[in-house]
């Protein structure tokens, strides 16, 4: 079975980020037609779900490659704030910043208070409170 869908998904473009992002919304706007009783929601919600299955099995490699790549970059900021926050809530001793000058994250410990931070990307200092 597996090597019959892997048959299948030759030449197709299969799953990216932007495909999980609709996937994602198609979703949360079921979930939300679920308490709001709207058919215009189960009607959204089913187009962005028809709509990433549609590029998931899109046999135009490059024009899928050119969406996903346009969604990366503008969704950039949002994801590295996103990771940095993430990255916060995992490790608790450690205070994460991003150098205001490269976006490089930059790992501090916890409980130092006010400290010159070295970025070790671009070699810039800065302050802030740890």
């Amino acid at each position: 079975m597996r090597e019959k869908i892997q048959r299948f998904m030759m030449g197709r473009y299969g799953n990216d980020n932007l495909n999980q992002c609709l996937i994602l919304g198609a979703l949360v706007v079921m979930l939300l037609e679920l308490f709001l009783h709207s058919t215009v929601l189960m009607i959204l919600g089913y187009l962005i779900w028809g709509c990433s299955i549609y590029r998931m099995f899109s046999r135009k490699i490059d024009q899928r490659y050119q969406e996903n790549m346009l969604y990366l970059n503008k969704t950039k900021g949002l994801r590295h704030r996103f990771s940095c926050f993430a990255k916060g809530l995992q490790d608790r001793r450690n205070r994460y910043f991003t150098c205001p000058f490269c976006a490089q994250i930059v790992r501090v410990p916890k409980g130092r208070g006010k400290i010159e931070i070295t970025c070790p990307s671009c070699h810039r200092h800065f302050d802030r409170k740890s």
